[in-house]
């Protein structure tokens, strides 16, 4: 496989600075604060390692004020930028713009929850962009691992259920109204609760080390 590097587009990631208590507090309420920071950065740390081989990656922080404590991230040729304020699409669609302004090439979407996620997935979603004008990888839990276009879409995250069991459904009628080709990838699984992290950890996703 050719490297992503190979001028396909852009990858723009969604991270949370990782301090105890404000991260992954669904499995903090399972397995405790200390279990969740910890899963939290393997998370971090596998996602940003799939990234390596992409040129153009724009890494966008929350909370706003942690971005210099986070710039230790970056590699050659990557930004870092603040997500700013409102819900998860109002944070999604204004990173996206932020893309566009920066790159025309098409950009791809991404959160920090999917260890299954691999360089192949990338390309995958790059490579279906050719043909389509939305990429959507669905998770299992009913959300979306990855959203991908070449324009900014601002209607794909307008009143959509955040955090609910729907959002790739919502998203997929959505952009059918919009009268938008869009392509699925394969499904994956986030880490959002305890059963997730044993499950995943069971099959060799997130070893200590």
């Amino acid at each position: 496989m050719d490297s992503p590097r190979a001028s396909l587009g852009g990858v723009v990631v969604l991270l949370r600075a990782p301090r105890r208590g404000q991260v992954k507090r669904r499995l903090a309420a399972e397995l405790g604060e200390d279990a969740a920071l910890d899963a939290y950065r393997r998370l971090l740390a596998g996602t940003l390692k799939t990234l390596a081989p992409v040129a153009r990656v724009q890494l966008c922080v929350t909370p706003d004020a942690a971005a210099g404590e986070l710039e230790s991230l970056r590699q050659p040729g990557w930004t870092l930028v603040p997500q700013g304020s409102g819900d998860l699409g109002s944070r999604l669609h204004r990173m996206l713009v932020h893309a566009f302004a920066r790159d025309p090439d098409p950009w791809l979407a991404i959160g920090t929850d999917c260890p299954e996620l691999t360089e192949a997935d990338l390309h995958d979603g790059w490579q279906a962009l050719a043909t389509s004008d939305v990429v959507l990888g669905p998770a299992a839990d009913g959300g979306y691992w990855m959203i991908g276009m070449h324009t900014p879409q601002p209607g794909l995250f307008e009143e959509i259920s955040w955090g609910g069991p729907g959002v790739f459904q919502e998203t997929t009628e959505r952009a059918a109204a919009l009268g938008l080709r869009v392509h699925t990838l394969r499904i994956l699984r986030d880490v959002d609760r305890a059963d997730d992290w044993i499950a995943l950890r069971s099959r060799g996703f997130l070893a200590a080390g």
